[in-house]
């Protein structure tokens, strides 16, 4: 069991559809004693469905996704039965809820209870097979009991009653892998990667975090990173190069003057004008935020930018209220591909606000827009907003 193993795969939906072309993966195994370690190289083909669920949206349609993961765990008797201490690359906990199990030499089977749900998630089992080969076979469950956004990592909640969205899918089939693996030269490992990384045009590598459970870091490996990024990122920005903080992680006595640095340094950026003026906003200096955000809005066309503006104006939440100036920025950033954009946009025209703004209310091109919101709406949980809005304009 022990050593550097490339794995082929495939991977089927919860009905057994082939879902996703083959996929390929390193896995490095040690064991010392009762200690246990597997680090996962997890590679993912461009346009499939857990490139963008593990990417959450980063990766764009013609880029692969390199998951990375560590195991460790320890035996807990004689039988070879041990606990793990796993971290998924999904939004539970693991802390525990994985035990594996040794059934004789050549066979071992492990399952993974949710701690948060006390579901069922993962069974696997593993068939040393001969000649340096293995066989796996994965099935996973879905166990989460309410709808998840996949984006921020929290349940979603029913705007109409401001509980957690049930999720239908709660403990049902949600997927199957089957793994064909051949042992490798330890010392081949960087080569063999390098090479799966450039055949699958790999930009966005996720780490799962043993710091904080459950979190996974998501960077972009094209483009420069800053500190300004790594903690002002928002989840929802389709331009951000990271995984996105959420407003209330988001550390501003660090982030405020790491977004300063990053203006001062490249003053055209509108990510990095967006940025600065989202954590001032944070911290209640609207009036110091205001004009990094019509910067990054108006002059430098940055979309999430555009969006984030014209709500403001649009409720007028530390800004002057102005319907106009919402209609105004939501298209172009719509036009810009925005999903926000792109679904707040037509469901706010078909209320009237933005009648005699003398902004385009074209319904064909509103409801290309809707349309194009909902093709990118999964885990979201405004499938059935996006759908009434699409309904109204055809």
């Amino acid at each position: 069991m022990e050593g550097l193993w490339k794995g082929e795969l495939s991977y089927y939906d919860g009905r057994g559809n082939y879902a996703i072309h083959p996929y390929e993966g390193l896995f490095e195994i040690e064991i010392e004693g009762a200690a246990y370690r597997q680090k996962n190289w997890m590679i993912y083909p461009p346009g499939s469905r857990q490139a963008g669920i593990v990417s959450r949206g980063l990766a764009r349609a013609d880029e692969g996704v390199l998951l990375i993961v560590n195991t460790s765990g320890r035996a807990i008797d004689d039988k070879g039965t041990m606990v793990v201490d796993s971290i998924d690359h999904g939004f539970d906990s693991a802390e525990g809820g994985e035990i594996t199990r040794v059934l004789d030499e050549n066979v071992v089977v492990y399952h993974y209870i949710s701690p948060k749900s006390g579901a069922l998630q993962h069974l696997q089992m593993v068939n040393m097979g001969v000649d340096g080969r293995r066989i796996r076979s994965a099935q996973g469950f879905d166990p989460n009991p309410n709808i998840m956004d996949w984006a921020t990592g929290k349940e979603a909640i029913d705007p109409a009653t401001g509980k957690p969205t049930p999720n239908p899918n709660f403990r049902q089939p949600r997927a199957f892998s089957a793994f064909r693996e051949t042992r490798i030269a330890s010392d081949t490992r960087e080569a063999v990667l390098a090479e799966m990384r450039t055949r699958f045009n790999v930009r966005v590598i996720a780490f799962a975090s043993p710091v904080e459970t459950g979190a996974t870091a998501l960077e972009r490996t094209d483009e420069a990173i800053t500190d300004c990024d790594r903690l002002a990122d928002h989840p929802f920005d389709p331009r951000r190069v990271t995984g996105g903080v959420a407003r209330e992680k988001v550390d501003l006595a660090k982030a405020i003057p790491a977004c300063r640095a990053a203006v001062a340094a490249t003053p055209d950026s509108g990510r990095a004008n967006y940025q600065l003026g989202r954590v001032l906003f944070y911290a209640g200096r609207v009036r110091e935020a205001e004009p990094f955000l019509h910067r990054s809005a108006e002059a430098q066309d940055y979309p999430q930018a555009q969006f984030v503006f014209g709500l403001l104006h649009d409720t007028g939440d530390g800004m002057r209220r102005d319907h106009c100036v919402a209609a105004r920025l939501w298209r172009r950033a719509a036009l810009q591909d925005h999903f926000y954009s792109q679904y707040q946009f037509p469901e706010a025209a078909l209320t009237g606000r933005f009648d005699g703004c003398g902004v385009r209310l074209d319904r064909p091109e509103m409801l290309a827009f809707a349309k194009a919101a909902r093709a990118k709406a999964a885990f979201t949980g405004l499938e059935d907003e996006i759908d009434a809005v699409i309904k109204a304009l055809e």
